[in-house]
């Protein structure tokens, strides 16, 4: 397979530019992710806790943690 890399200044150029859009893009889209999962995870927590009928069921961060993980 050897090494794969543009060689003409268009293709170079190509790959710069989507590397500058692509990355941050990334990092962004795997914050969300992990807020939605956080939020979901809040929410199981709180059911949880609502359902055994715990005075406080609001979710701690240790919380999260632990059931982040496990």
């Amino acid at each position: 397979y050897g090494h794969s890399c543009p060689t003409t200044i268009w293709g170079k150029s190509f790959c710069m530019l989507y590397a500058v859009i692509g990355i941050p893009l990334c990092l962004v889209m795997f914050q969300s992710v992990g807020e939605r999962l956080n939020n979901f995870a809040s929410w199981c927590i709180k059911t949880i806790k609502k359902c055994i009928k715990l005075r406080h069921f609001e979710t701690t961060q240790t919380e999260l943690v632990i059931v982040g993980t496990a």
